[in-house]
């Protein structure tokens, strides 16, 4: 998915550089959100803040990724399918795979 964010063109995925930016991520909060709608935001923020900053060389600030999603509220797109795509990219992500398997195999 492309989005474009400070007038930039930007490729949503998850590298390495991604998780640098993720550090914050409560996985709890997926399970919440049913019954707290509101922590949808939190959840995006953090997800997308780790996909645009895949690229080492290229920095995006929260305040950048803040400011896409009122947008992005604001033009009436579906943060349910925002999130969705976020999610799935990051399971298939990689560094995320290599990571359950290191879980997988401390157990």
């Amino acid at each position: 998915m492309l989005i474009n964010i400070k007038n930039k063109e930007v490729e949503l995925k998850f590298t390495f550089n991604s998780f640098k930016y993720m550090g914050d991520f409560d996985i709890s909060a997926l399970a919440e959100m049913e019954s707290k709608p509101f922590k949808v935001v939190p959840v995006i923020e953090v997800l997308l803040n780790g996909a645009v900053n895949s690229n080492p060389k290229i920095r995006f600030y929260e305040k950048d990724v803040q400011a896409f999603i009122e947008g992005y509220v604001e033009a009436e797109e579906s943060l349910a399918d925002l999130l969705e795509f976020l999610m799935t990219s990051l399971q298939e992500s990689t560094f995320f795979k290599a990571l359950q398997k290191s879980n997988r195999n401390n157990k």
